[in-house]
């Protein structure tokens, strides 16, 4: 099930699901909550990880899916954000991935296209591009 706010303008987002649980997250038991950036493009990645910076996560920036994976594999994350084409596929089966093992992270999907169907109907929150770093924080509801 997704909620899909519609835009007004080129940079502002439709939010899908998206429940803001990652400015919850109780930091004297987990410390500082943790947000995977994947992202290919070094000046977007950058543009996602300052405004997540700012509002207290721990980083952790990849450029791929394997390395997404990889990453997943060994730290606990609360939130993913995602570009939908990456160097090594689209990350549509990734996300689904993500959802199926822990579906109280939250994911925000970056893409200047269109959303595939099978990531439609999940809990996610697309990122129109262009956008600003407060779109992402509408996003993720921060």
């Amino acid at each position: 099930m997704t909620l899909d706010m519609a835009a007004e303008d080129k940079n502002s987002i439709a939010a899908r699901g998206c429940t803001g649980r990652a400015e919850n997250r109780d930091a004297s038991q987990t410390g500082l909550a943790r947000a995977m950036v994947v992202e290919d493009e070094p000046l977007i990645r950058m543009t996602l990880v300052r405004p997540l910076r700012m509002a207290g996560f721990e980083i952790f920036e990849v450029d791929s899916l394997k390395a997404a994976r990889e990453r997943l594999e060994r730290t606990d994350i609360d939130v993913v954000v995602s570009d939908l084409g990456l160097p090594d596929g689209k990350a549509t089966e990734f996300l689904q991935e993500v959802i199926e093992k822990n579906p109280d992270v939250d994911i925000v999907l970056a893409t200047g296209g269109q959303v595939p169907e099978e990531l439609d109907r999940m809990p996610i929150s697309i990122l129109r591009k262009p956008f600003s770093g407060d779109d992402l924080k509408r996003a993720l509801g921060l």
